[in-house]
């Protein structure tokens, strides 16, 4: 046997042994991407490898100065030798691979392993499969299990990747750039510049729009998930939202409406949503108040009602503004995410003279901070000064929050009419459902509005309920605040 390429295989990053006299002309195919050549043995239409056309071979290893990394204080940790897994093709080429591990570092240090030495001209398609395994490889938390990678030798790889892959919609560039934002999204402290130049590096044209396909999480049915350009868009808006580019936001968020039949996980809520917010902080806050009304129609989270409420209250109208707040404090969330929400409600009341509703709400404001360990804002600081509330003085969170509790219902639900019934179905999505009240007709209510126990939400369930009326004219009255009774003795 031959070695086609003995500066692929002294690289150990992707030899093809074959059992013929060599011939140039392969190298020739492979630059071309032939599908007859030598890496077609191997490689799919996609780019993407077959492996069930190769045969396992077994594994080999070899020392290698460039498997290590450094440690806070310039402390090498060798990784060990470089290591690779080898394959036997129909005709009897060898493909050589290289491991998870020797596969970053080889992107990691590309002048040391020699990879930056073999441009695409020399590689020919064996340049794509490489970038495409290191795309594969590229995990930050997997890499980490292996032993330690900082994040700054993360992004390098990630970026040497980009540098040598392709731009067709099947070259491992989207795969890279989105294990890159996935992991900055994740960060607790949302690194939004940092997203705006790694979306830079790709256009939504050289990306996929074929939806992704899967099995729902929780309920195990077959889904569509969001295609790669799908995804530039949502995460590019994001962050220039977050930046305060709020003309850009716009016109890419009305973009993204237009050039999609079809928008997955709310996403056409999320760019309306930003729109609204980038035309309130350029000064038209009437219009995203409109805007974000229209959102409620589908989706009650409270942070759609603590904008409003934010708006209406900068546009001085203090009494809507309390009802969006209060309907805000009782919509569905997580309460230490509410804390701004608290805060707003303070002002609020303040402006009112209500000032010991007021101290209360930015109290359970104060409490929340301090509970979770997260600093205090100079403002809320403020506040809390100004209404004589101290930090040692805060009452726990959950105890202000029961002694809210009945004047946010009152001033949510005093109007409405409250219904007993029983819920006589729930629909298959798991988010809405009917009951049957006691005057014998029928309430649509979203689950998310049930406040018991989740195992309790079944058909028959006795239920408490208010009657929201309809702002549409023909349609049902809904039902809120849905709260499961005790069975009858």
């Amino acid at each position: 046997m031959k070695i086609l390429s003995r500066i692929l295989f002294a690289l150990l990053c992707v030899a093809i042994i074959t059992t013929t006299v060599i011939n140039p002309i392969l190298l020739v195919f492979a630059q071309e991407g032939d599908g007859d050549d030598a890496w077609g043995e191997f490689l799919n239409p996609d780019g993407s490898i077959n492996w069930a056309n190769l045969t396992y071979l077994g594994e080999t290893s070899e020392e290698a100065d460039w498997m290590q990394i450094e440690l806070p204080g310039g402390i090498q940790v060798p990784l060990g030798d470089a290591r690779y897994s080898r394959y036997l093709t129909p005709s009897g080429n060898v493909l050589v691979l290289p491991s998870p591990v020797t596969m970053f570092m080889t992107f990691l240090h590309p002048e040391e392993s020699g990879f930056a030495d073999n441009p695409p001209e020399n590689l020919g398609s064996g340049h794509e499969i490489l970038a495409a395994l290191a795309a594969d490889y590229i995990d930050l938390e997997d890499l980490r299990a292996l032993g330690y990678i900082d994040p700054a030798e993360f992004f390098q790889a990630a970026d040497e990747i980009l540098t040598v892959a392709g731009r067709d919609q099947f070259s491992p560039r989207a795969r890279t750039l989105f294990k890159v934002i996935d992991y900055l999204e994740k960060r607790a402290a949302y690194p939004a510049q940092q997203i705006l130049e790694w979306t830079a590096r790709a256009t939504p044209d050289e990306l996929s729009e074929a939806p992704g396909r899967g099995n729902n999480p929780t309920t195990g049915q077959p889904m569509e998930f969001a295609s790669d350009r799908e995804k530039w868009y949502a995460a590019r808006t994001r962050a220039l939202l977050e930046v305060g580019q709020h003309a850009e936001c716009i016109a890419l968020c009305q973009e993204a409406l237009q050039r999609f039949g079809k928008l997955h996980h709310d996403n056409d809520v999320w760019f309306r949503w930003r729109m609204a917010q980038s035309k309130a902080a350029l000064g038209d806050r009437a219009t995203a108040i409109t805007e974000i009304q229209s959102l409620l129609k589908r989706k009650q989270d409270f942070f759609l009602y603590w904008r409003i409420a934010q708006y209406q209250f900068e546009l001085g109208q203090v009494e809507e503004a309390l009802k969006n707040a209060v309907a805000g404090a009782l919509a569905p969330g997580e309460l230490e995410y509410k804390w701004e929400l608290f805060w707003l409600m303070g002002q609020i009341l303040q402006a009112r003279g209500e000032t010991e509703l007021a101290a209360r709400h930015v109290e359970l404001a104060l409490a929340l901070r301090l509970e979770h360990q997260w600093k205090i804002p100079a403002e809320l600081s403020q506040s809390a000064s100004q209404l004589n509330i101290s930090t040692s003085s805060c009452q726990p969170a959950a105890q202000v929050k029961a002694r809210l509790l009945p004047y946010w219902r009152q001033v949510r639900f005093g109007d409405m009419k409250t219904m007993t019934g029983k819920i006589t179905r729930l629909l298959p999505t798991g988010q809405a459902g009917f009951i049957r009240g006691a005057d014998g007709r029928d309430y649509y209510f979203r689950t998310a509005a049930f406040k018991g126990n989740k195992r309790l939400l079944t058909e028959g369930q006795a239920v408490s309920f208010y009657v929201q009326p309809s702002q549409e004219a023909g349609k049902a009255d809904s039902a809120v605040e849905v709260t499961p009774q005790p069975p009858a003795t």
